[in-house]
């Protein structure tokens, strides 16, 4: 089946990224940390923007089934949300026996929440409602009151402050304190609380995908109508203004419109309730998600729609040989254009079909198709890797392979570039490393068409 692939690439793009972000071990630029607090830096938008992804493929997943919550639907909902977060918590333990004490890694204090529980939390509950609500109108209003809740919530039993946020009580009463990020403070970056609100960014995303899905589908209806009267559409000068330019652009500048509002929301409620990842609050959500729409606006139109929007009067409208409709949706839900072979896109056109070859699609598509598979090698290397048997001496200092490498890559570039910036280059520099590493090990399972999903 073939998929939409700039949802691919956004995908394996944000998986990258999240990679380099986690593995800033050393002197970093600001922008590849997270805020401490109020406010937002490119590393925050990693994974509100994997959210979202998450919500925006859940549409073209579930297509097959009519889009409706049926006990078949709701089993596989939560069959997959409560793999994700098993998963999760078994990388929280990882690597399971504490080889310094001889005995098995306590569960006493063990994190319970993190990055792929959240993930498992917000899948399933975003999953049930987006596919029960089904309509715009009902699942925007879901987000409103899930969003307008939380904050009143916040407001009401505490403020949007580290120690006086009411999440940390929520949490620490349900998970206990000692099973948190911060126990000393009872908070949780990922905790349930504040899982809530990502749920509203998993919806976000699914209206997205249910807007560039159904758009496109009712572009293929459309050309499929007028590819019965080709020729009448050719002699009258062109397609009708419906199916003008494949009937594309009013798809992209619906992304543009969505995103631009929710960013302009966001940063007009600020000073009300401030753009916070820590608390993930309703700005956040909106901040994040109307750039996500931006930016997927912007991959959507260079990896599947970028060619066709063409000129009517040039006679190629929109339609291909065989039958398939540019840009069009198959029966499986996904989109034509499409990774095929070694990674490029098929571009049709009248006559013949060309194959053209796209930008970093098939080296973000190799972490796009594999992405949380990604996620828990890159966890279960690095910690492999800091176990005693790959552990050694450097002079006076202990190393793991990670702080080795680290350190030379980062000696190297502080000589190259001087003290001023060559340390955070350095630690960018190795950083990029893993994710080359990581590349190189899920290569063989993308060359194979193997998926490993979660």
């Amino acid at each position: 089946m073939k998929r939409l692939l700039s949802l691919d690439v956004f995908r394996g793009l944000t998986m990258a990224m999240m990679i380099v972000v986690n593995h800033q071990s050393g002197p970093a630029f600001a922008a590849l940390r997270h805020k401490p607090w109020d406010g937002c830096t490119p590393t925050d938008l990693v994974f509100p923007f994997f959210l979202f992804i998450v919500g925006a493929s859940m549409w073209f997943s579930y297509r097959k089934t009519g889009h409706e919550l049926t006990g078949q639907t709701f089993g596989r909902l939560a069959k997959r949300g409560a793999l994700i977060f098993v998963v999760g918590f078994l990388l929280n333990w990882f690597p399971f026996w504490d080889f310094g004490a001889g005995e098995w890694r306590s569960l006493a204090t063990m994190r319970i929440m993190n990055v792929l529980q959240r993930i498992g939390v917000a899948f399933f509950a975003g999953g049930v409602l987006a596919l029960w609500l089904g309509s715009y109108k009902r699942i925007l209003t879901a987000v409103a009151i899930i969003l307008g809740g939380y904050w009143l919530t916040v407001e009401l039993f505490g403020d949007a402050t580290l120690e006086g946020f009411v999440g940390n009580r929520v949490d620490a009463f349900l998970l206990g304190a000692q099973h948190l990020y911060k126990p000393a403070l009872s908070f949780d970056p990922e905790g349930l609380f504040s899982t809530i609100p990502a749920v509203a960014t998993v919806l976000l995303g699914y209206v997205a995908g249910k807007f560039v899905g159904g758009g496109l589908s009712r572009v293929s209806d459309a050309v499929s109508v007028g590819a019965n009267n080709v020729s009448t559409a050719i002699g009258g000068g062109g397609v009708s203004a419906a199916t003008g330019g494949c009937g594309v652009s009013p798809i992209l500048g619906g992304l543009g419109i969505g995103g631009g509002l929710a960013v302009m929301a966001a940063l007009a409620l600020n000073t009300v309730s401030p753009i916070n990842k820590g608390i993930w609050s309703p700005t956040f959500v909106l901040y994040t998600a109307g750039l996500a729409m931006l930016v997927w606006m912007i991959l959507l139109w260079f990896y599947d729609l970028r060619g066709k929007v063409r000129s009517a009067v040039d006679g190629e409208g929109c339609g291909s040989v065989g039958g398939e409709v540019c840009g069009s949706v198959n029966d499986g839900g996904e989109v034509c254009s499409s990774v095929s072979g070694g990674g490029a896109a098929d571009s049709s056109s009248t006559g013949n079909k060309t194959t053209e070859k796209k930008f970093g699609a098939t080296f973000f598509s190799v972490f796009g198709t594999n992405t949380l598979f990604a996620y828990v090698l890159t966890g279960v290397l690095m910690r492999v890797l800091s176990l005693p048997w790959f552990r050694f001496t450097v002079g006076e200092r202990s190393h793991t392979v990670w702080s080795w490498w680290h350190g030379v890559v980062s000696e190297g570039f502080t000589w190259a570039f001087g003290a001023g910036c060559g340390p955070q280059l350095g630690t960018l520099a190795a950083s990029i490393t893993l994710v080359l590493v990581i590349w190189a090990m899920i290569w063989p399972l993308y060359k194979r068409r193997i998926f490993i999903r979660l």
